[in-house]
C-alpha cells in the first residue's frame, strides 16, 4: 500500500477518534457534575484531554510524511482506544444517572415534599433507632413536639401559600437552632418533632425555651415559597454533611448544661442569625410556637409510642395554659 493510499486512512481513524474523545469529554463533564466533581473522574478527563492532545500532535506529525505502514496501525489503535474510552464514559454516566435517580427516590420517599425534613414514617424509624441505642448504651434522651399556635388562622387570612412558605421557613429556623446530632421531622400538619440524642430532661427544656425564643424574635416571609425551599434544601445538605462528620467522631459529650461548648455556641449563632432570617419587609408575619418535652424513662415498654404520647400531652398541655410556652412532664 502507497504513502497515498495509507494517509487518507490515518487522517480518517485521526478525525473519528478526535470526535469520540471530545464525545467522551463532554460526558465526563456531565459525570463531574453529577459526582460534584469527584477527583478519581477529574483524573480522567484531564486524561481524556491529554490523550485528545496527543491525538492532535499525532496527526499533525502525519503531515511530515509516513514512512512505515506502522503508523496505520497506531492510528487504528488510537480509533479503537478512543472508542473504548467513550463507552466507558456513556456507560459510567447512565450508571451514575442511574444510581442519582435511585438515590432522589429514596430521599423523597424519606422526606416531606414541602420542608425537606424527614417525614413521619422516618423520623419515628429514627426515634425507634435513638431509643435503641439510648438504651443500650444507658445514655439520655428527650424528644421535643412543636406545633405552631393559631396556624388555622395564617391559612385562612393570608392563604395556604403563605401557610407553606412559613412552615419552610420554620423548618429552616429548627434546624439552624439545633446541634448537627439533632434529628428533626416534620410529624403532620403544622407539627414537628425532634430527636435530642443524648439529652436529659433538664438538658432539653432550656434548649427548648431557646428555640422558642428564637422563632418569637423572628420574621417569616409569606412570599417565594421557592426560593426558601432551594435556600433550605443547601441548609439541609450542609447539616447532612455535619451529621456524617459527627458520627465519624463517635459519641457526643455534654458538658455540665448538656450539649458541647461548642454546640451551645452553635445555637447562640443561630438563634441571633434567625432573627435577622429575613430583611423587614410588608409580607413578613410573626408566629409562635409550643413545644412538649418528653425524656425516655427506663420502665418505657412500648418505648416510642409511650415518648410521643407523653410529648403530645405535654404540647397540649402547653396550649391549654396559653400558648407559646414550654411544658415537661415536671411542670
Amino acid at each position: 500500500m502507497t504513502e497515498q493510499g495509507i494517509l487518507p486512512i490515518v487522517h480518517g481513524c485521526a478525525l473519528v477518534g478526535v470526535l469520540f474523545l471530545v464525545l467522551g469529554i463532554i460526558n465526563g463533564i456531565r459525570i463531574l457534575k453529577l459526582l460534584h466533581y469527584n477527583r478519581r473522574w477529574v483524573l480522567l478527563v484531564a486524561l481524556m484531554v491529554f490523550f485528545i492532545i496527543g491525538y492532535i500532535g499525532y496527526v499533525i506529525i502525519l503531515h511530515v510524511g509516513i514512512q512505515f505502514e506502522v503508523h496505520l496501525l497506531i492510528s487504528m489503535v488510537f480509533l479503537v482506544g478512543a472508542v473504548f474510552v467513550f463507552l466507558i464514559v456513556l456507560t459510567s454516566l447512565r450508571t451514575v444517572a442511574d444510581i442519582k435517580r435511585v438515590s432522589l427516590f429514596k430521599e423523597l420517599a424519606a422526606t416531606d415534599s414541602l420542608t425537606f425534613l424527614y417525614n413521619r414514617r422516618v423520623i419515628d424509624e429514627r426515634l425507634d433507632d435513638e431509643i435503641r441505642r439510648a438504651i443500650r448504651y444507658q445514655r439520655p434522651l428527650s424528644i421535643m413536639m412543636i406545633d405552631i399556635d393559631h396556624f388555622k388562622n395564617v391559612n385562612d387570612s393570608l392563604g395556604h401559600q403563605c401557610g407553606d412558605a412559613v412552615l419552610v421557613s420554620l423548618a429552616r429556623l429548627l434546624c439552624l437552632n439545633l446541634r448537627h446530632i439533632d434529628i428533626v421531622g416534620r410529624y403532620g400538619g403544622e407539627e414537628f418533632l425532634v430527636i435530642l440524642p443524648e439529652t436529659s430532661a433538664e438538658m432539653a427544656l432550656p434548649v427548648a425555651e431557646r428555640l422558642r425564643q428564637s422563632v418569637v424574635r423572628a420574621r417569616f416571609r409569606c412570599a417565594h415559597t421557592g426560593e426558601h425551599k432551594n435556600l433550605f434544601r443547601h441548609l439541609l445538605e450542609h447539616k447532612a454533611v455535619g451529621q456524617h462528620e459527627q458520627a465519624g467522631h463517635g459519641t457526643h459529650t455534654p458538658n455540665a448544661h448538656g450539649h458541647s461548648t461548642q454546640a451551645e455556641q452553635g445555637h447562640e449563632r443561630s438563634a441571633s442569625a434567625a432573627v435577622e432570617m429575613e430583611p423587614d419587609r410588608a409580607d413578613e408575619i410573626g408566629i409562635t410556637i409550643s413545644i412538649g418535652l418528653a425524656t425516655l424513662r427506663e420502665n418505657q415498654v412500648d418505648s416510642r409510642r409511650e415518648l410521643v404520647a407523653e410529648a403530645d400531652a405535654n404540647l397540649y398541655r402547653a396550649k391549654r395554659t396559653g400558648r407559646n410556652r414550654v411544658a415537661d412532664s415536671g411542670r
